[in-house]
């Protein structure tokens, strides 16, 4: 084989090795990792998706019925509940919404062997507000409280003022229309549970 000929291909072969180690694939794939919580609505829905550089992905999120408080973050910080992300590296995008829990609950509070009926009702905004209820305990004495309450999370924290002073409540959204938890007395050792139903 001709020497000048191998010379000019070995040539060749390097150029294109340094040309390609030197420069971005215009086949780079991004990925795009979306978790999408209860009570929204929405695309693109959970899962793990792979674009060409540049591209661009479209996304819109609401609050179901019975959910509020829609919160959407690219890459940990707040936008808009609709945008685009430009897939100019990888992203992740998460969308969550919280049960809005205002409105009239009916259950009880439990303490050793006896159990009281329990009235609630919240009412503010989703994350915070005013609690009225009402017990039929006679240790406790009977009648209207007043108190507040805060949602963080699938948590639920309030109080209820009461005879001999005031109740602490905290417990778990176990869904829109289930709360439970466990409650203690201010001003005595009284601890328990309760439940509460959502009055439809």
């Amino acid at each position: 084989m001709n020497k000048s000929f191998l010379i000019i291909l070995v040539a060749i072969v390097l150029i294109g090795l340094v040309s390609h180690s030197g420069c971005k694939s215009e086949d780079a794939a991004f990925s795009l990792t979306v978790s999408v919580g209860n009570g929204v609505s929405g695309t693109p829905a959970t899962g793990s998706y792979s674009y060409a550089e540049n591209d661009t992905v479209t996304y819109n999120y609401t609050a179901q019925s019975g959910y509020g408080n829609l919160a959407v973050t690219l890459d940990g910080a707040p936008v808009a509940n609709t945008g685009v992300v430009p897939m100019n590296a990888s992203h992740t995008l998460t969308v969550t919404a919280a049960i809005d829990i205002r409105g009239s609950w009916t259950g009880k509070f439990f303490y050793e062997s006896y159990d009281w009926i329990l009235r609630v009702n919240f009412t503010g905004n989703i994350l915070s507000g005013t609690v009225d209820g009402h017990n039929n305990c006679h240790l406790l004495g009977p009648g209207a409280e007043t108190g507040t309450f805060t949602v963080t999370g699938d948590t639920i924290e309030f109080t209820m003022q009461y005879y001999y002073g005031t109740l602490f409540f905290e417990g778990t959204i176990e869904s829109a229309s289930r709360l439970s938890g466990t409650w203690t007395a201010g001003g005595s050792s009284a601890t328990g549970e309760w439940d509460l139903t959502r009055q439809i």
